[in-house]
């Protein structure tokens, strides 16, 4: 009976020992659990981040693509003007040459 009752108080601790480890087995996987889901979001939060930094580049290229035709368009615009006025210009002095070939002509 006393060998039974040893036995019995012996398998007991035993379940108590098990008992524990199995708790903080179910703690620690409580734990890593936790820690995975907080660096889930983490990787989301990062991800949305990430996505409207994106978006943000996407819409300074777009303004900046936007600027750049304006000023190209700026550009021709004055380039065709310069052509006006040089082509102006050459028609101007042509004149000047002939008034001054004809007034050295007349001075003659």
């Amino acid at each position: 009976v006393r060998d039974s009752k040893k036995k019995e108080a012996a398998l007991e601790e035993r379940v108590r020992e098990v008992e524990g480890r199995l708790d903080q087995v179910r703690q620690e996987a409580m734990q890593a659990e936790l820690k995975a889901l907080e660096s889930s979001t983490q990787v989301e939060s990062a991800s949305k981040q990430l996505t409207a930094s994106s978006d943000q580049l996407s819409d300074m290229k777009a303004a900046h693509e936007r600027h750049l035709e304006s000023v190209q368009s700026a550009l021709d615009t004055q380039k065709a003007e310069l052509a006006v006025s040089q082509t102006a210009h050459t028609a101007v002095k042509g004149e000047l040459d002939e008034v001054r070939s004809l007034l050295g002509e007349a001075r003659a």
